[in-house]
């Protein structure tokens, strides 16, 4: 997110879905600020803005994310999560790449955060994290494995 400098504000993710929707991911320690300044410069425009406080996201990152997460959840575990507003999102580039879930927070809730030396299903590799982070409201795990 820059100024009208070109200076930077903050960083952000921002999912394209269509030419009149799109889902911004801020920096959650920053997050009343950034949608400040967000819904500031959108108001002009008649853009409307949607807070998604029932939405947690998970990310897995690193250049074996994709190993990693086909093996994150069972599948008792996947039907828990799955449902009309799961959105699985896969970024990167240069061989490093990321796996982003967003699910309701309902569901969300029922996954257990490696991070809390609870594996989901038989996943050890949280010894390696390398990264957390937990949102403003909701409990959210990003790990990052190298």
């Amino acid at each position: 997110m820059l100024n009208a400098s070109g200076g930077v504000i903050d960083d952000l993710i921002v999912y394209y879905f269509t030419e009149d929707f799109f889902r911004l991911v801020v920096n959650s320690a920053t997050r009343e600020k950034d949608l400040s300044w967000i819904t500031q410069h959108a108001e002009p425009f008649g853009i409307e803005i949607t807070v998604r406080d029932d939405l947690s996201m998970i990310a897995v990152q690193g250049p074996n994310a994709q190993a990693k997460a086909a093996t994150l959840f069972n599948d008792a575990q996947r039907q828990a999560v799955e449902g009309d507003e799961t959105v699985l999102w896969r970024a990167g580039g240069r061989s490093v790449y990321c796996h982003h879930w967003f699910i309701p927070v309902k569901r969300a809730m029922k996954l257990r955060c490696p991070m809390k030396k609870r594996p989901i299903s038989g996943v050890r590799w949280w010894k390696r994290v390398l990264a957390m982070w937990l949102g403003a409201r909701v409990t959210r795990c990003v790990w990052k494995r190298a």
